[in-house]
């Protein structure tokens, strides 16, 4: 099928004859427009007529098994995606894309040299195949160790696409590796000024940003790629790495003190009250809150078990609480939460089952008797915190960034404890079903702040069943809504809603 146009005041504009002008870019222009995924036109110019010939019948009979075989290739099912591409290639010789998939699955395979013959072949067709030039690099960089013959290609696809990141980003990668770091970083930040959202070379900058010992910067790029890409990334299982070592080395760089003593002395004057830090290895969590009116007491008082890691991000998080007790206070709106003598008795008899049975299997009534609290007093504690801590978390990770590592590597913790809890058999068999039900939702819910703050989803790990993933993501969806609105000191609301959608409102 051919299409021809009259272009005269265009070619004449110059008053030169045709053989004195070059056609060529105006030519590489309409090939361009009229190229159709891994087809391109035959463009002539002839006496100022421009004609674009275009095999509509080629595109209309091998787009479907292209497309096919992309997508299996997308799936790693390469046993399917070769035969149709080496059908299409006996087809139609011509087209360079259907070369550089074909070379682009022998690379996956470690089949090197049949890869680099496929991508000679797809450059044959198409010089300017920028995919197949920076896999050229890429065999021989990584494959290879042949940094030289792989910068000439990288840079051979820089000069037909200026702004290719991925060209970019992986002549940074080698120039990092032969240790030029200055150059590598700069042409890690030009492909990220084209590209944001390329993982690849938020690692690559990462991992500068490691080698001149700026852990923060490290760290930071490190969660950055790991939210742009997903668990099976190339870059994931790195990017995670890098976030955990680095996140260790910062938070050994960083005095948190100093922002813990500014923040709670402005709490401490906002509430009249003044603050104590007490270690005490005691306590059932990592760190707790007591406000001075409902214990009776002068003071506010913030207990800390002392070997936690991270445990600053731990006592930031104690001083949110009273902080947003001290808003609400200003707008009259202050809610106590408390258990009295009647809910623990009621959670005993609906609980009689349990009792019966741990009193068969020989256990005294004082070990019973400690199991049913701590049940008891976990479910009510987790109910009533997980929407309050939502907010304090983002809050913490908004306001403080050189808290994030503390607060990165605290919240690790505290989601492996859940995960312990969601999974571990004994619990699963002595603790009551509606409890565990609960339990294992409001974790979920914790979960996914985690991996939308931090990049790193272990919400995977609960073996949750589907009612209790579609509960959990509809409570945090509830969450975010809140949030949008800042309606952050309007959180007894899902405290109350959550009880009891979840049963345990009693």
């Amino acid at each position: 099928m051919i299409f021809s146009s009259i272009c005269s005041r265009l070619l004449r504009t110059d008053g030169r004859t045709d053989g004195d002008r070059d056609l060529s870019p105006l030519k590489e222009e309409i090939t361009d427009y009229y190229t159709f995924g891994p087809y391109k036109p035959k463009v002539t110019i002839e006496n100022d007529i421009v004609s674009i010939e275009i095999d509509t019948s080629s595109i209309s009979t091998q787009k479907p098994d292209f497309e096919a075989a992309v997508k299996h290739c997308e799936g790693g099912r390469f046993n399917k995606a070769k035969p149709i591409l080496e059908k299409l290639i006996k087809k139609n010789p011509t087209v360079s894309e259907y070369h550089r998939i074909l070379g682009q699955i022998y690379s996956d395979e470690g089949r090197q040299e049949d890869a680099i013959n496929c991508l000679i072949d797809a450059l044959r067709w198409d010089p300017k195949n920028t995919h197949a030039l920076t896999m050229m690099g890429n065999i021989f960089a990584r494959a290879k160790n042949d940094i030289s013959t792989a910068m000439s290609y990288y840079e051979h696809a820089l000069a037909v696409k200026p702004d290719d990141h991925i060209a970019m980003n992986n002549i940074g990668a080698n120039l990092m590796q032969l240790g030029r770091v200055n150059d590598a970083q700069r042409y890690f930040e030009q492909a990220l000024s084209i590209n944001s959202d390329y993982p690849n070379t938020l690692y690559g900058l990462g991992m500068i940003s490691e080698m001149k010992g700026n852990h923060l910067a490290s760290f930071d790029y490190a969660i950055q790629a790991l939210k742009k890409c997903k668990p099976g990334h190339p870059v994931y299982s790195n990017a995670l790495e890098m976030a955990q070592q680095a996140s260790l080395r910062a938070a050994q760089g960083i005095d948190a003190s100093e922002m813990f003593n500014q923040y709670s002395q402005r709490l401490a004057i906002e509430s009249g009250k003044n603050i104590d830090i007490v270690q005490d290895d005691n306590i059932p969590t990592p760190a707790k809150f007591e406000m001075a009116e409902n214990y009776k007491r002068e003071k506010h008082v913030i207990r800390f078990k002392k070997d936690r890691l991270a445990v600053a991000h731990l006592m930031m998080h104690e001083l949110v609480h009273l902080d947003f007790a001290i808003q609400c206070r200003k707008r009259n709106a202050n809610f106590l939460f408390l258990a009295k003598k009647e809910q623990k008795e009621l959670f005993i008899r609906e609980n009689e089952p349990i009792i019966q049975r741990l009193n068969r299997e020989g256990l005294d009534d004082k070990s019973i008797a400690d199991f049913i609290t701590a049940l008891f007093n976990g479910i009510n504690s987790q109910t009533y915190n997980t929407p309050v801590d939502l907010f304090i978390e983002d809050f913490l990770y908004k306001t403080y960034t050189q808290l994030r590592p503390f607060q990165f590597l605290s919240l690790q913790i505290l989601l492996k404890d859940y995960i312990d809890a969601a999974t571990n058999k004994k619990v699963l068999e002595y603790t009551p079903a509606k409890i565990r039900t609960a339990n294992i939702i409001l974790s979920l819910v914790h979960s996914y702040q985690f991996r939308d703050l931090f990049g790193h989803d272990v919400s995977p790990l609960f073996k949750a069943t589907s009612p209790q993933v579609k509960l959990a993501k509809e409570f945090y969806a509830e969450y975010l809504k809140y949030l949008k609105n800042d309606k952050a000191l309007d959180a007894h609301l899902l405290i109350l809603k959550w009880a009891k959608e979840l049963r345990v409102d009693n």
